[in-house]
């Protein structure tokens, strides 16, 4: 059993916490981008494909994918902080 007053428990709910607000920022951010520049990033940050697979698959540049993942990032990491400033 594990002791509710554990570091190692303060440590999980705060990195089940980061992740959940992550999770949170992400998906607002996809409701607000336009459905291909989320696809671009999607495609090369979570699922891992390569930048000259993704700028293929769209028929863009692979400066382009690197661009809508640096635009993308920000919003996130700006929609993090809002979302962290509301629950407090």
């Amino acid at each position: 059993m594990v002791d509710p007053a554990s570091p190692d428990l303060d440590a999980l709910w705060n990195e089940e916490w980061e992740k959940n607000l992550l999770d949170a920022a992400m998906a607002k951010v996809k409701r607000r981008l336009d459905p291909q520049k989320y696809q671009i990033f999607d495609l090369y940050v979570n699922r891992e494909w390569a930048p000259e697979k993704v700028a293929a698959t769209f028929g863009i540049s692979v400066d382009q994918v690197y661009l809508a993942k640096h635009r993308t990032m920000e919003l996130i990491k700006e929609e993090v902080k809002r979302l962290e400033r509301e629950v407090r």
